[in-house]
């Protein structure tokens, strides 16, 4: 496994704690689809990059050496649509659009 084989894998970051809660698919340099349960008041934005989220600096060490990922980038969330017939009860239409302010 390289430790940058999924670039387009998102974590979604909320300000009431730090476990993760959901995940995301970076869609072009502006848009993270992502599931509509996973919106709510408490989410802040999003990291790329985190390969490792147990250890601050992602590193895979093999016998070819050690490989090192690019530091997590965050970024803010400048707006949020959720599919319009999503409902929670069945989980019908379960997705959503994230759209990041900066590219």
């Amino acid at each position: 496994i390289s430790i940058d084989e999924f670039p387009w894998s998102v974590q979604l970051l909320y300000s009431d704690n730090r476990t993760i809660r959901c995940s995301g698919s970076l869609i072009n340099r502006r848009y993270i689809l992502t599931a509509a349960q996973c919106l709510n008041n408490n989410l802040t934005g999003v990291r790329l990059g985190d390969y490792n989220v147990t250890s601050d600096k992602d590193c895979i060490i093999d016998r070819i050496g050690t490989e090192c990922s690019d530091p997590v980038q965050d970024f803010e969330i400048e707006e949020t649509n959720m599919h319009p017939g999503y409902n929670p009860a069945t989980a019908a239409n379960d997705i959503a659009l994230l759209r990041l302010k900066n590219d």
